[in-house]
């Protein structure tokens, strides 16, 4: 029997802090992470507690370049030590002009830090590291964030993937849909 999964397509961006060498005044760099979120099998990411998608797109960081590849993964709802909060957590793994970036971020959805669910689950602290000598060194750090126009569209590319058939595909979808649904109402109504 086929693995049956979901995709979908996010997009994040946003102003982000760049700290100087010299301690001076930070400057602005435009981030942006457009990527395509695959989960291959869906029983096994419900069934997993980290809930782990893969993750592989595009990077636009204007201190190093555009369209830059990249791939990582996410992880939807997964629980902190404190368990009254779900962590959604993002990793990418970039190259550009010969130097490995990492971008990481975290969303916390939870109640105890107000009823805020559309900017708990949009909203991506962010942190860049690059590679050097000394192991890896903050480029930059900040929030990036979906939209609601990039929100309605990646809802709008949520897709069932590895059948052939219309309605294991629809129910994919749908069961998806219920976990992510759930796990919000976990995080605001417990």
């Amino acid at each position: 029997m086929p693995q049956v999964g979901v995709q979908f397509y996010e997009s994040m961006k946003g102003w982000i802090a760049a700290p100087q060498a010299t301690f001076g005044d930070s400057e602005k760099a435009w981030f942006e992470l457009r990527a395509k979120v695959s989960i291959e099998d869906l029983d096994a990411f419900l069934a997993d507690k980290r809930h782990r998608g893969q993750l592989v797109g595009i990077v636009n960081f204007d201190r190093v370049d555009r369209n830059i590849p990249a791939i990582g993964y996410v992880e939807l709802f997964t629980t902190s030590a404190d368990t009254t909060i779900r962590l959604m957590r993002y990793r990418a793994s970039f190259k550009a002009n010969d130097v490995e970036y990492i971008m990481v971020g975290t969303k916390h959805v939870s109640k105890a830090i107000g009823l805020n669910v559309w900017g708990h689950t949009t909203t991506l602290f962010t942190t860049i590291v690059r590679s050097g000598s000394a192991g890896y060194i903050t480029v930059a750090g900040g929030i990036i964030r979906l939209s609601v126009w990039e929100g309605f569209r990646m809802l709008c590319t949520l897709r069932g993937t590895g059948s052939e058939s219309r309605k294991t595909r629809a129910n994919a979808v749908s069961r998806f849909i219920r976990f992510f649904a759930g796990e919000v109402s976990a995080a605001y109504l417990h």
